[in-house]
């Protein structure tokens, strides 16, 4: 089965909720020449304290805030509730400047236990408990920029039954699970891409729209996911920052029209028709070790017109036939040229070999030798001689001296290619 993508990733890795660290204020360490006793007692008593930046009514108790009270921080907040110790702790309402209500059990200035906090103008909302004015668990409507989510959350995270709405009205529906949609279906935007459809145990899975982003480029591709990954339809699917497949899919597998494209390993571009993950008839450009090969392809193998290549400066020219080199031309780096018939990627048959200072053989060749009736010809077109050869060399009458009886000038094989007869896509 084809595999893309198993992992979907979450809306919110962690969703760093808004956290309201309210300041711990004692009546102590804040008395400037400003601050004073406006009414009442403010010792053991009820009476009203001017700060230099703030105003407590309230009850004190040894010059503390204790009981009920009221304390406004100028332009943040005002706390109605009960105080401890000079401390923000027990139950109280903190308003903030920005139309932000805190209400619930306060323990040294910070929200804890259960709460509620809303916000009209955001429509912020949150009903559950709270840790350290965290949220932790409960229902409410958060929003995240221009986007909200409404529904569930537990221990911190989005879990449970919600809804995302995005700000261009799509909306992903169903159940979370760690801030990550894992039944349900709706839209879902990531890194470079999004997905619009079903999903199942975390998962793509039913039909969806998969659109890959890059700049104003989108590309998709529609149908049926299983599992996470792309079990029938057509489209562009993007495995990483090179590779790419775009066509058509089913039962997992590329079959039918498409190209493929992979160079993040051995680099192979196909073209054509695809049947069981395998390019059947098309073209392609491929690079098996050393070798690069860009042939027709029939049958699954290389068949038609193309060419091979290494990074020695060897090249081949020619048709293939079943993967192998049938008939061409053979261009090697120490000036060595063949062209006519091959065999097992060999110079075989009636062929005509041409060296670099001019000589020229036309005969019979095996597995790369001449061998069998031929004639040797030299620069200026003479020729040197004719006759049977074995082992690259004359069997008749012939120059000791020369040096194309030798071997020196012999085909240089494609060494890694023999190997890849067929090769498999």
């Amino acid at each position: 089965m084809l595999k893309y993508q198993t992992k979907i990733t979450t809306i919110m890795d962690l969703i760093k909720l808004l956290t309201i660290t309210v300041i711990s204020i004692t009546s102590f360490g804040l008395t400037t020449t400003e601050a004073q006793c406006l009414s009442g007692d403010c010792k053991n008593g009820k009476g009203t304290f001017k700060y230099y930046d703030g105003v407590y009514e309230g009850q004190w108790k040894n010059g503390e805030w204790e009981g009920k009270g009221t304390y406004t921080l100028d332009n943040s907040f005002t706390y109605v509730g009960t105080f401890t110790n000079g401390l923000l702790t027990g139950s109280g309402t903190m308003t903030y400047t920005d139309g932000s209500v805190l209400a619930g059990n306060f323990v040294d200035g910070k929200l804890n236990g259960n709460g509620k906090f809303t916000n009209k103008d955001r429509g912020f909302y949150f009903d559950g408990t709270f840790n350290s004015s965290s949220f932790v668990t409960g229902k409410g409507i958060i929003p995240f920029g221009e986007d909200k989510y409404t529904g569930e959350l537990l221990d911190g995270k989005v879990n449970g039954n919600g809804i995302y709405n995005y700000a261009n009205g799509k909306k992903l529906e169903g159940e979370f699970r760690n801030g990550s949609i894992y039944n349900g279906k709706g839209f879902l935007v990531m890194a470079n891409m999004t997905f619009e459809g079903e999903f199942k145990d975390g998962r793509y899975s039913g039909y969806g729209i998969l659109t890959i982003i890059s700049g104003s480029d989108k590309k998709q591709f529609e149908g049926i996911f299983k599992d996470g990954n792309p079990w029938s339809g057509t489209g562009f699917l993007k495995f990483n920052d090179f590779d790419y497949y775009n066509g058509s899919i089913s039962d997992g597998k590329y079959n039918g029209q498409g190209e493929l494209k992979i160079i993040s390993q051995n680099t192979k571009i196909l073209k054509g028709f695809f049947k069981d993950g395998n390019l059947v008839n098309g073209w392609g450009h491929v690079v098996i070790n050393d070798i690069t090969i860009e042939s027709e392809i029939s049958g699954g193998k290389f068949n038609g017109k193309g060419t091979a290549s290494d990074s020695k400066g060897n090249r081949f020219s020619g048709t293939f036939v079943d993967g192998m080199f049938s008939n061409g031309t053979y261009t090697g780096h120490n000036g060595y040229k063949y062209t006519g018939g091959f065999k097992d990627n060999k110079p075989n048959g009636q062929g005509t070999i041409y060296y670099k200072d001019g000589y020229k053989y036309i005969g019979n060749v095996s597995y790369g030798q001449r061998w069998g009736d031929g004639t040797l010809y030299n620069s200026s077109g003479t020729k040197v001689y004719e006759g049977h050869w074995g082992s690259d060399k004359p069997t008749g009458t012939y120059n000791q001296s020369s040096s194309y009886w030798s071997n020196d000038n012999s085909y240089d094989d494609f060494d890694e290619y023999d190997e890849y007869d067929e090769y498999d896509y």
